[in-house]
């Protein structure tokens, strides 16, 4: 709101109004000027904030610039308040894909897995579909599985790409970094439909 220079009162024809104190104000205490000062300085530094408090909307965006910028613990951080705070929601769907995309980075498959399918128990979050999907992609050429085991997690990844590739081409909104490589991922998910399920 601007300031204005101070004028000279002028009468109004409508009546002003003006604040009535029941009791007169009490002297300023140093105790009570100290109890401010702890809760102004609690306040601006989020001291005591509890993840309810905090957006869950806001925390997926701050683990989405973690993630980019390889800082993959900060990112898990920031999703596990999601999760905590706000679980079944679409930002919980999230914030599991994210997880899963973190933890696929780190090493930990298995546990990406987990999310990955949490996302989809949720709301069948479109990018856990792809994301899951390359993961069988990928289990399916690793020789620690069994022949058998590859060939399931063959058949998976088709399926998830299939599903996905779907939901590419509809005419569901999506998001601007999926619009932005919408080309690419086709692609990748036609060339992962067209590989044989029955050969390693």
């Amino acid at each position: 709101m601007p300031i204005s220079s101070p004028r000279a009162p002028q009468k109004r024809s409508t009546p002003s109004m003006s604040l009535v104190l029941a009791t007169p104000p009490r002297p300023f205490t140093h105790r009570a000027g100290l109890l401010l000062l702890v809760l102004l300085l609690a306040g601006m530094t989020g001291a005591g904030a509890s993840p309810a408090q905090e957006l869950p909307g806001v925390l997926v965006q701050q683990g989405e610039r973690y993630l980019a910028m390889g800082k993959y613990k900060a990112a898990l951080a920031r999703y596990a308040k999601v999760l905590q705070c706000c679980p079944d929601t679409a930002e919980a769907a999230e914030a599991h894909n994210d997880s899963g995309v973190a933890l696929s980075r780190l090493g930990r498959e298995a546990e990406a897995e987990t999310h990955y399918l949490a996302a989809l128990e949720i709301n069948r979050y479109p990018l856990a579909l792809y994301n899951l999907a390359r993961l069988y992609g990928r289990r399916s050429h690793d020789e620690q599985y069994s022949t058998a085991q590859r060939t399931v997690a063959r058949k998976r990844a088709q399926g998830l790409y299939a599903e996905f590739a779907r939901w590419l081409e509809s005419d569901a909104p999506k998001p601007p970094s999926v619009d932005y490589q919408r080309e690419a991922l086709l692609e990748d998910v036609r060339r992962a439909l067209s590989a044989p399920v029955d050969t390693p």
